[in-house]
């Protein structure tokens, strides 16, 4: 069978579980908004008001203040537990 592109389609697959390149919601951009989503929600929720968030995809990395390390272990536990 050719396909509209002149291209010979030699066979057809679907593959559940993964996430195609560039899907602007499950890739790196869209891990970031989420995380960043996420983890203000959280600040807030804690009542944290200075901290610095760095995030690439993924991966989070946050600097507080000492006396907000408490609040927010709790908070990211309530959060994100079952």
């Amino acid at each position: 069978m050719r396909t509209k592109f002149g291209h010979n389609k030699v066979f057809s697959l679907t593959l559940n579980g993964t996430v195609t390149s560039g899907h602007p919601t499950r890739t790196t951009f869209g891990n970031s908004l989420r995380v960043i989503l996420y983890y203000q929600y959280i600040f807030e929720k804690a009542g944290i008001e200075h901290y610095r968030m760095y995030v690439g995809g993924d991966d989070f990395y946050a600097i507080i203040l000492d006396k907000d390390y408490y609040s927010f272990q709790k908070t990211v536990s309530t959060v994100f537990s079952p």
